[in-house]
């Protein structure tokens, strides 16, 4: 796993209390009990955390944790600040 990921799993795992698996990395997020303003301000802590913006129309409406990723992958790589 690379640093980034390391980061992003240890972050979640602390930001929501949860145990992060390869396996519940890939069911929907509303499956680790969050509701939809836990989610938001989730989401919003992350862009805080990796400084960047994210592309919340770019999610689906319960996206799994490896889509999260792959979207702070997307805005650091598009260089999207908030």
């Amino acid at each position: 796993m690379d640093d980034l990921l390391n980061h992003f799993i240890r972050f979640t795992r602390e930001r929501l209390n949860v145990e992060v698996t390869e396996e519940n990395r890939d069911a929907p997020v509303g499956t680790l009990g969050l509701d939809s303003l836990e989610f938001i301000e989730y989401l919003t802590s992350l862009e805080d955390e990796f400084g960047t913006t994210l592309d919340l129309d770019a999610l689906s409406s319960d996206p799994t944790l490896n889509e999260v990723y792959r979207l702070i992958l997307a805005a650091r790589h598009s260089g999207a600040t908030p």
